[in-house]
């Protein structure tokens, strides 16, 4: 093959890249502009710096500076650090270690903001950090900060976290398949409308064990409409996770793991189940990465289901070759650093991993080879290993993927 038809041959692939749909140059412009928009986008990076030690749950807090109103709020176990995402302006910081786990304050709770509620300013685009300490030496508000915070915040109620939970049926058209586009060639749209986070997809019930599914790329949680079908609804109840697909996959697992421990925190619910199709195995196994490293003991098991563990070398040529990469693509080249760190953070003490794997044509499921299901890191860390004669989709119908379900 001469270098002409090499390079003529990686164009193809970029076309396909992953979604079987043909990628137009006004797909590859939507996308460049909507990743310019998250460009704009400010973060604050708060680090825990001390604690009580008490392991309970320290909700992050970011609100306007002016109004008091929340934009942005997160969980964190002992000491670490979030980021939180807004517009450019000015904030209040704020930190709560919620002894009785109500998600609002309490007197006598370890409280602090950053410099005594001093407004926190950030740029567009720009990155700020901020320590916050809720030990022995933290900060008491003094007498005026009291008063303004009674004023402000108390009537505003700030340190209240209104409630995480989202409920949706499947058929909500949040799910509806054109939505896909937004998550893959406009991600900042589908940020814009909400979507992203974890849904309910029945009135949460404390005595069944949530099933926590996530889709991959290109997906929607009406992927799994068979596996919720036939999902044993006296003992699961099933939760559902949506996110924008084409973003770095670092940045989806820690939405993940903020998405599921504020979740946990509120809802105070048995184990998680996580359940992860193609590409949102790499989320997953991110996000259960993050688990580990803070010591947080909700997850119950961990499942991927042909899911590219090890890469897919289309990705590379869309990283390298296309006019605007979907940024997930690095992520999914093999080699990529973030591939080859996922698997160094061991799985924690008694969570079982199960890997589901198809191989109906040639040397994989048609879209995942099988050397990329089936990793060796992976290999070693799994308690079972369960094939299927199955495309990529059609696995999500199979009925030996159904049955590991139903006897987890």
């Amino acid at each position: 093959m001469s270098a002409s038809q090499r390079s003529a041959s990686k164009l193809l692939w970029i076309s396909f890249l992953l979604t079987g749909a043909l990628s137009t140059s006004c797909q590859f412009k939507k996308l460049g502009n909507s990743l310019e928009q998250l460009d704009e986008l400010s973060m604050i990076r708060i680090e825990i710096e001390e604690t009580t030690g008490s392991n309970q749950p320290i909700l992050v807090i970011l609100a306007q500076a002016e109004t008091g109103k929340r934009v942005n709020r997160s969980v964190i176990y002992g000491v670490g650090h979030v980021e939180l995402y807004c517009e450019p302006g000015e904030y209040l910081v704020g930190a709560l270690e919620d002894m009785n786990e109500d998600f609002a304050y309490q007197k006598g709770e370890p409280l602090q903001f950053f410099g005594d509620l001093e407004p926190v300013p950030v740029a567009a685009g720009e990155t700020r950090e901020i320590g916050l300490n809720l030990g022995r030496s933290a900060t008491k508000l003094d007498p005026r900060t009291q008063a303004l915070y009674k004023r402000r915040l108390l009537e505003t109620p700030l340190m209240k976290v209104s409630t995480v939970v989202r409920y949706a049926k499947l058929d909500d058209a949040q799910f509806a398949y054109e939505n896909t586009e937004l998550g893959g060639w406009e991600p900042a749209k589908f940020i814009e409308r909400g979507y992203p986070g974890i849904y309910l997809l029945e009135k949460h019930d404390p005595e069944r064990t949530p099933v926590l599914f996530v889709h991959g790329v290109y997906g929607t949680p009406r992927d799994f409409k068979t596996a919720l079908d036939e999902l044993d609804r006296t003992r699961f109840q099933p939760w559902v996770y949506y996110y924008p697909s084409s973003l770095r996959l670092e940045q989806v697992g820690d939405h993940l793991l903020r998405e599921m421990s504020l979740l946990v925190t509120e809802l105070k619910s048995k184990k998680i189940i996580l359940v992860c199709y193609s590409m949102g195995g790499l989320v997953g196994r991110n996000a259960v990465a993050k688990y580990t490293r803070a010591g947080l003991d909700y997850l119950r098991t961990f499942v991927t289901i042909c899911s590219p563990l090890g890469g897919i070398s289309s990705a590379a040529a869309g990283a390298n070759w296309a006019p605007v990469p979907m940024p997930c693509w690095y992520d999914l080249s093999p080699g990529s650093p973030f591939l080859n760190e996922l698997f160094t953070t061991p799985l924690p003490d008694g969570l079982p991993y199960h890997m589901v794997f198809g191989f109906a044509k040639g040397d994989g499921d048609g879209v995942v080879p099988m050397k990329s299901q089936l990793r060796d890191e992976a290999l070693d860390q799994s308690v079972s290993r369960i094939g299927a004669a199955a495309t990529h989709k059609g696995i999500l119908d199979h009925p030996r993927l159904l049955r590991l379900l139903d006897s987890l």
